[in-house]
C-alpha cells in the first residue's frame, strides 16, 4: 500500500464499519447500556449523528450527518488527488509539479484535522448534552410546604423569615 493512500484508506474504512455497525446498534437491548452516554457515544464513534438520533434530537442529528458526509467526501476526494498530483510530479520532477503537490498534501492534512476534530466533537455531544425534551420541558413542582422548591432565599435551610 503506498503512504500516501493511508489517509484516504482510513477514512473508508471508518466509513465502512459504521455502515456495516448502524444495523447493530439500532435497537438497545439490555446487554448494551440502554440510554447510557457510553452507547450514544459508541454510535456516534461509528456515524456522526447516529447517537444524537438515538438520543432524539433528530434536528442536531441531521446537521452531523449532513456535515460528516461533506467533511467525509471532501477528505476522500481531496486524498485521491493528492495521489493524482504525487503521480504527475514522480512522471516530471519539475518545481510546479512539487509545489501543486505540496499545497495539495497541505490543504488534506488540514482536511484530515478538521474531520477528526468533528468527529470527536460529534462523540462528546453524543455522549454529554442533554436527552431533548429533559432540561427544558421540566416543571417545578411545589414542595410540601408550597414554595416552588427554591430554597435560594434562605440559602437552603428552610428557616427563612417568609415561613413564620
Amino acid at each position: 500500500m503506498n503512504k500516501k493512500s493511508i489517509p484516504g484508506n482510513l477514512v473508508l474504512c471508518l466509513l465502512a464499519a459504521s455502515i456495516l455497525a448502524a444495523p447493530v446498534l439500532a435497537e438497545d437491548s439490555p446487554g448494551k447500556f440502554p440510554g447510557s452516554p457510553m452507547s450514544y457515544a459508541l454510535k456516534s464513534v461509528l456515524f456522526p449523528g447516529f447517537g444524537q438520533i438515538s438520543k432524539g434530537q433528530k434536528a442536531k442529528g441531521a446537521i452531523f450527518i449532513g456535515l460528516g458526509a461533506i467533511l467525509l467526501g471532501t477528505t476522500i476526494y481531496m486524498g485521491s488527488t493528492i495521489e493524482s498530483k504525487w503521480s504527475v510530479y514522480k512522471n516530471n520532477q519539475t518545481r510546479a509539479n512539487y509545489d501543486a503537490y505540496a499545497s495539495w498534501a497541505r490543504t488534506t492534512n488540514v482536511f484530515i484535522g478538521v474531520t477528526i476534530g468533528f468527529w470527536g466533537i460529534n462523540v462528546l455531544d453524543a455522549a454529554f448534552a442533554k436527552k431533548s425534551g429533559t432540561a427544558s420541558r421540566e416543571k417545578r413542582k411545589p414542595d410540601s410546604d408550597g414554595d416552588s422548591g427554591s430554597d435560594e432565599d434562605d440559602g437552603g435551610r428552610g428557616d427563612s423569615i417568609d415561613d413564620e
